[in-house]
């Protein structure tokens, strides 16, 4: 599959009218915008992705071969596969042909009794769901003993009497972030149960060394709330990266939920059955039909998990209650996380003193919530507290990212992220950060 991302760029520039003289004379572009760099800010001004036109699934035709390749990989094409089509006279015609044998079944085919599961299910039948449907439900996953406690830890905290904006409150409304792990301690033991827990290594571990924690927050959907805008978990990180998972999302019911509170609404197999058109499904909203959304359904104490491609936005809650959950979720460790832990002093200061919340001490949080965050202590037993206690994927390492705002804003490969998500600085100042590969890629029509 890596050998097939590798040779994406060459073979389009070869199947492009010029073909072999069209490449020559962009590496010979490429070459000459080394030697003279452009203004950085200038690097990515193509057409934004709402500007342009829709790839139609039902026209496979009438895609570039290189989209085509895209989604054929996006389905699990085998690099095999992918090469006895480019190599063929009409190339176009057989990766059409090849992504249609490769398309997922429609959308309405799943229900939410086919992907539930209950408690004493194995991570391998999870995991099963997961690359099938890109979604599962693991029902009573928690008890009611520790939901009970989470809750109140969680209502105790404050976490669902946030003032909305209007108010005065913070943005966003009911949602408390990443200090809920610290003010609701018992929360770390719906991150580390260790049916979900093992899944989520199972799911990722093939492509990292360890898993990481994405994100946290705990949320509660007021009475009258609308659907949400559509959008994928991660999209964080805007590179085609299907079908292998990066991520892996976790919805915790603390309250059942129901089509009429707002269920969580999905497109089964959108986490392999369609390309991601450099984001423009997430602009306009549009591109679904309401038949192809399953709408999650579970009681108290179960858990909604979906891979980070699932497609999915939170539903109108039509009753006079609000709807209470947790959401989080694991992705792979070498990338940066959603939230910055490291920088959250009274969780970093917790860590680094070598001190765990007394909920956590006996239970398996008391050790995978810090690998989970990141959090490497290799200090010896006479050591000063703190004195080695570092962070992995910590700002040094996450420098990958840097890209200024306005590049993001330019450039047409990027998904629609929220503001500059994804792309801080990580040593202040602009965060422009220039390689020779973005500016050959500059230089490609």
């Amino acid at each position: 599959m890596a050998g097939v991302r590798r040779r994406l760029g060459h073979i389009g520039a070869a199947l492009r009218p010029g073909g072999t003289a069209a490449a020559q004379a962009q590496t010979d572009a490429a070459a000459q915008a080394v030697s003279s760099p452009p203004d950085p800010l200038t690097l990515f001004g193509a057409a934004r992705p709402g500007e342009q036109p829709r790839l139609d699934l039902e026209h496979l035709e009438d895609w570039s071969a290189v989209d085509l390749i895209r989604l054929a990989m996006a389905r699990g094409a085998s690099d095999a596969d992918i090469s006895a089509c480019v190599v063929g006279d009409d190339s176009v015609a057989a990766l059409a042909a090849l992504n249609t044998e490769l398309q997922p079944p429609p959308a309405p085919t799943a229900s939410v009794e086919s992907i539930t599961l209950p408690n004493t299910a194995s991570a391998d039948e999870v995991v099963a769901k997961l690359e099938t449907f890109g979604i599962a439900i693991i029902e009573h996953a928690a008890d009611e003993p520790l939901i009970s406690l989470v809750e109140s830890e969680l209502d105790a905290a404050g976490a669902f009497d946030i003032d909305p904006p209007e108010s005065g409150g913070r943005p966003g409304g009911k949602r408390m972030w990443m200090d809920s792990l610290f003010k609701a301690p018992s929360v770390a033991h719906l991150l580390t149960n260790e049916l979900v827990l093992a899944t989520g290594r199972k799911l990722l571990g093939g492509s990292c060394k360890r898993i990481a924690l994405k994100e946290l927050s705990a949320w509660e959907v007021a009475p009258g709330s609308g659907d949400g805008k559509f959008h994928r978990e991660d999209q964080f990180w805007p590179w085609h990266h299907e079908p292998t998972a990066w991520c892996l999302n976790m919805l915790w019911a603390i309250d059942p939920f129901t089509p009429d509170n707002g269920g969580t609404r999905v497109i089964p197999f959108s986490h392999v059955g369609k390309v991601r058109e450099t984001g423009r499904e997430m602009w306009d909203g549009t591109g679904y039909a309401e038949e192809d959304v399953l709408q999650a359904s579970m009681p108290r104490g179960s858990v909604f998990l979906f891979t980070g491609g699932m497609v999915h936005s939170s539903g109108e809650n039509r009753t006079l209650k609000g709807r209470r959950g947790v959401l989080s979720g694991y992705q792979l460790g070498w990338l940066r996380p959603e939230q910055k832990w490291w920088a959250y002093r009274p969780l970093h200061d917790m860590l680094c003193a070598g001190e765990v919340p007394s909920q956590w001490v006996g239970t398996p949080a008391e050790h995978e919530i810090p690998e989970l965050l990141g959090h490497i202590d290799d200090r010896n037993p006479d050591a000063v507290p703190g004195e080695h206690a570092d962070w992995a994927g910590s700002k040094n390492e996450s420098a990958y990212l840097s890209r200024h705002h306005a590049q993001v804003e330019a450039d047409p490969f990027a998904v629609n992220l929220s503001g500059s998500k994804g792309y801080e600085s990580a040593g202040g100042g602009t965060g422009i950060v220039v390689t020779q590969r973005d500016r050959i890629k500059a230089q490609r029509p």
